[in-house]
């Protein structure tokens, strides 16, 4: 075993009995890049180029529509078994299981299209519930903005920096 994997796997040796914190706060969880090895954009055109090649022409004219609706319309073919393939960072869903299996509340977050997230979430039974405020804006047609120029100025957003912020640093202290 290369010295880098034993101190990753020590790293991750503390964990087994459960994290630190009571239950009552939640575990989240990034999808794209954390949950999932990959981003989840970068799979669902993958799926689109596979499935509808013939329309990729298209995807120039939805990036000038906004990143939301690129997200959207590639979401858009991707099927309940298209993300069981997803790659998964299996260290990362085992303690997402165990603190299910505690008690603990897990929660996905991610940018990643509204149909993503609640195949992902229907494949994975640990997580209860998913956050995408900004898509969810976004397909409701409240959204105008970039949604990171949105994020940046938004007032529940900005609340949910905050607390994702205290909970960070109650986390580490």
């Amino acid at each position: 075993m290369r010295n880098a994997e034993a101190s990753a796997l020590g790293e991750l040796a503390p964990v087994a009995e459960g994290l630190s914190l009571g239950i009552e706060f939640p575990l989240v969880v990034d999808l794209d890049g954390t949950l999932i090895a990959t981003d989840a954009l970068h799979e669902s055109l993958l799926f689109f180029l596979k499935r509808q090649g013939m329309t990729s022409w298209k995807i120039p004219f939805w990036i000038l529509s906004g990143r939301a609706k690129v997200k959207n319309r590639l979401a858009a073919v991707v099927t309940e078994e298209d993300v069981a393939t997803f790659p998964i960072n299996d260290e990362l869903l085992a303690v997402a299981e165990r603190e299910a299996k505690r008690g603990r509340r897990v929660v996905l977050a991610t940018a990643a299209d509204l149909s993503i997230a609640e195949k992902v979430q229907r494949r994975f039974p640990c997580i209860f519930l998913w956050l995408a405020r900004i898509w969810l804006l976004c397909h409701r047609g409240e959204l105008h903005d970039d949604p990171v120029a949105f994020a940046l100025k938004d007032g529940p957003s900005l609340i949910y920096r905050a607390l994702m912020a205290a909970m960070f640093g109650a986390a580490i202290s």
